[in-house]
């Protein structure tokens, strides 16, 4: 963890144009699984549990695309340090930033469908 502040300290400007860049395009990393792939999948006959699931793990793929700079720098790091691959490092912290992001995305819908229900 350690390791992970210090390449966020030692890119902050990097950290502060992914935060523009999130804040800019959020419509297309957050909204458009919400309209655009329901509309896809409906048509399918794929059920709905599964189409709940592609739609925030979407949101989560999208949302970690902002990501790959800083923990492709950060899979740097680590990987000198402790000896270990690159790119397997890389892909486990790009997969936790997906997982999250999902969860996260999927808390929030939740909670705002439970108070405006």
């Amino acid at each position: 963890m350690t390791i992970y502040i210090q390449t966020v300290k030692k890119n902050i400007f990097m950290v502060l144009i992914m935060i523009v860049l999130m804040f800019f395009t959020y419509g297309w990393w957050l909204l458009m699984p919400f309209f655009v792939f329901p509309s896809l999948f409906l048509h399918l006959g794929i059920p709905s549990f599964l189409i709940f699931i592609i739609i925030f793990l979407s949101v989560g793929i999208l949302f970690s695309i902002f990501f790959i700079p800083l923990h492709w720098s950060f899979a740097k790091e680590y990987a000198s340090k402790r000896d270990k691959r690159k790119i397997s490092v890389f892909f486990l912290i790009q997969g936790i930033t997906v997982l999250s992001g999902s969860i996260l995305i999927v808390i929030v819908f939740f909670l705002f469908y439970y108070f405006y229900k």
